[in-house]
């Protein structure tokens, strides 16, 4: 009996038998999860940590983006900023599919992005009035008070924009005005929502409250002011102080009319006789004026009792400013006084900071000549600013002045030393041990002080009137001359370098 055969789509022309079948399944199998594996990860998306990283392009292009938000391209450049934006979501999603084609796409962005700056330069420089006319429209409150009017202009200022984008400059030109005088008119529509609408709010409460029947002479002076208002911002919009002041009266008036009303309907619901409304009006002025003067006079006539009222008020104004100036000239006095202390705090931290590096200088430099000197050629104290090199290496043969060559280094590292100390005064002293003659030893002592203190002028290039050298022969010793080590260490030259 002939074997059966299978035919399947993936192995088209292929027939298998069975047994065969049976055979190659598990490889079908896998080949077929393999391809299914595959295709499923060509589908990953990768996240925006691994984009920046393989795809700097497209993280370049989205900064550049966001950079450029402010600079209003899509208003001057909107054909080439479109091409931006489209070119930087499709360099988006290749990336994601880490699709190789993303870093070319965002090279095309990015140059399309330079592009729209270079073309807004040349639309801002055209459209430099309508720009203006736009930002007042703006700071006036335009884009809250007139939303669909503006949305309306800015749509005709971006197809302008499209215009000039397409080097059709006379035409883009020849549009200009029209949308100058649309954010004129949307500033002024602003400006007036913003500055009238409390008047005309306060004038519909006026109109609820019947404020005509009570105060008809106060609530005209507000119509009036409302009028001046619009008047004003219809002839010069950017006079909005003046507009403002004209708005604030208007309410002042309508307030002053709500307060009349009231006044009146207390008289009406009280049943006040003319003689009650004048004892009503002089108790009021009484507690008006009772935290500042004397009790009015209300037998004198009213003229009178209001002018010696006014005359009370101005004096008491008048010593209230002088009490003003004397408290600011106090002030002022107290602040130059703060002023100065600040002064001299300021010097004496300066003094302090002053003094604290130049003893710090001055340490620094002791330690370096410390540092010049074996202990066996010179030991090396500090006095308050000065410093004394204590020599006792000098070799000098016995009653001899002379200078031994042997001197020489110890002698260059004394210079060293003075060196180290500008414009300083230096004092070369002799000093010999108790032998010999007391005479002899004072004399040898000055010789050899006046030797090295010459060395020292000639070989160190330093002024000769800036040494001075004396002998002290046995008179201070520094150890006892009973034995020969305390001989030696008398037996010394010593060079004070003295600081001014």
């Amino acid at each position: 009996m002939p074997s059966a055969r299978f035919f399947y789509p993936q192995f088209a022309g292929l027939a298998l038998s069975p047994d065969l079948l049976i055979f190659r399944l598990p490889h079908f199998i896998t080949l077929t999860l393999s391809l299914f594996l595959t295709a499923c990860a060509s589908q990953a998306v990768l996240d925006d940590s691994v984009i920046e990283t393989q795809f700097p392009l497209v993280t370049e292009l989205r900064d550049a983006l966001r950079a450029a938000d402010g600079e209003e391209l899509e208003l001057l450049a909107p054909a080439t900023h479109e091409q931006a934006t489209s070119a930087y979501e499709e360099a988006y999603k290749l990336a994601q599919r880490a699709d190789d084609a993303a870093q070319k796409q965002a090279t095309k962005g990015l140059k399309a992005l330079s592009e729209a700056r270079a073309q807004a330069e040349v639309t801002a420089d055209i459209f430099e009035d309508i720009l203006r006319t736009r930002r007042r429209a703006l700071a006036a409150g335009a884009a809250e008070h007139a939303t669909s009017s503006y949305r309306e202009s800015e749509a005709e200022l971006i197809s302008l924009s499209r215009i000039a984008e397409e080097g059709r400059l006379e035409q883009a030109k020849a549009g200009r005005q029209t949308l100058i005088d649309l954010f004129e008119a949307l500033e002024l529509e602003a400006l007036k929502t913003d500055t009238v609408a409390r008047i005309e709010t306060a004038l519909a409460q006026a109109e609820r409250e019947a404020l005509e029947d009570f105060a008809p002479q106060t609530l005209k002076r507000a119509r009036e002011e409302h009028k001046l208002a619009l008047a004003t911002l219809d002839a010069d919009r950017r006079n909005k102080i003046k507009a403002e002041n004209h708005a604030q009266r208007a309410v002042f008036h309508i307030n002053r009319a709500m307060g009349i009303k009231d006044i009146i309907q207390v008289f009406q619901t009280s049943d006040f006789s003319e003689e009650d409304k004048v004892l009503w009006y002089q108790g009021q002025l009484a507690r008006l004026v009772e935290p500042m003067v004397h009790a009015p006079n209300f037998d004198d006539a009213n003229k009178v009792l209001i002018a010696a009222l006014r005359s009370q008020i101005e004096q008491l104004v008048q010593n209230r400013n002088r009490l003003q100036l004397q408290l600011d000239e106090a002030d002022r006095k107290l602040a130059d006084l703060v002023l100065a202390q600040q002064l001299v705090l300021e010097d004496v931290r300066a003094e302090t900071e002053a003094e604290r590096s130049a003893e710090q200088a001055r340490a620094a430099r002791f330690a370096f000549v410390q540092s010049l000197f074996d202990i066996d050629e010179a030991e090396v104290y500090r006095q308050d600013n000065d410093v004394l090199i204590r020599a006792q290496g000098f070799v000098f043969s016995p009653g001899n002045s002379e200078i031994a060559a042997v001197n020489f280094p110890l002698l260059n590292k004394v210079i060293e030393s003075i060196r180290t100390f500008e414009n300083a005064r230096i004092v070369v002293s002799g000093h010999t041990d108790s032998s010999g003659d007391g005479n002899s030893n004072m004399r040898l002592s000055q010789n050899r002080a006046s030797k090295v203190a010459a060395f020292l002028s000639e070989v160190g290039g330093f002024e000769a009137n800036r040494f001075t050298s004396v002998g002290y022969g046995e008179q201070r010793p520094i150890a006892s001359n009973e034995n020969s080590r305390g001989r030696s260490e008398n037996r010394r030259v010593e060079v004070l370098i003295v600081n001014q």
